[in-house]
């Protein structure tokens, strides 16, 4: 049995592509998935990061979230996981959406993760370290979307699966590797890579 840790946006749910979805239908803009190229959204999109915050504080609440589609290949990755090992999320989503991200999780994933943890309060708290909390926890390898996450988790001595996309292009160290899919992450770690 080993402790699995498991990013939530765009890691299991499709947080990008209902966002994009959201922000054009509601800001007029016509944004599309395959041209975000980096994490930080505002640097491409033109609005400030207390705009990025507030618009996904919305998003939050709306239908856009609730029905945001799952990664494909994690709702049976994560439950051939389940069986065998002790799934923990953490994620950087607000505390305060808790209630809306914890429904949408039970839709999909009811029963399959231990915890969850949030990495902030509200959309404009400073967040805690995944690394931090995944030492806390015992964590043995975790899945991630993002780059600078992965980064900073390997940089603790823990393995890392980094979910290929378009924004967490660039070199990754010798603790983290790119996958493409969540069945190449369940291969590699049923055969105890």
């Amino acid at each position: 049995m080993k402790i699995i840790g498991v990013d939530l946006d765009d890691t299991l749910l499709d947080s990008y592509g209902a966002f994009v979805n959201f922000h054009n239908d509601h800001y007029g803009t016509s944004h599309k998935w395959e041209d975000i190229s980096t994490f930080f959204i505002e640097d491409i999109w033109g609005i400030t990061t207390d705009d990025v915050h507030r618009r996904f504080e919305q998003f939050y609440k709306t239908d856009y979230h609730r029905d945001a589609k799952v990664i494909d290949g994690a709702i049976e990755a994560i439950t051939e996981l389940a069986k065998h090992n002790k799934l923990h999320i953490l994620t950087a989503s607000p505390g305060d959406m808790k209630e809306e991200i914890e429904t949408w999780l039970k839709k999909h994933f009811e029963d399959k993760f231990s915890s969850i943890h949030f990495m902030k309060k509200n959309i404009f708290d400073s967040r805690r370290s995944k690394k931090d909390v995944c030492k806390e926890l015992g964590i043995e390898v975790f899945i991630d979307d993002a780059l600078h996450n992965a980064e900073d988790i390997a940089a603790g001595g823990i393995p890392v699966y980094l979910l290929d996309n378009p924004w967490n292009q660039g070199e990754t160290g010798p603790l983290i590797k790119r996958v493409h899919s969540w069945k190449e992450v369940l291969k590699d770690l049923e055969a105890g890579v």
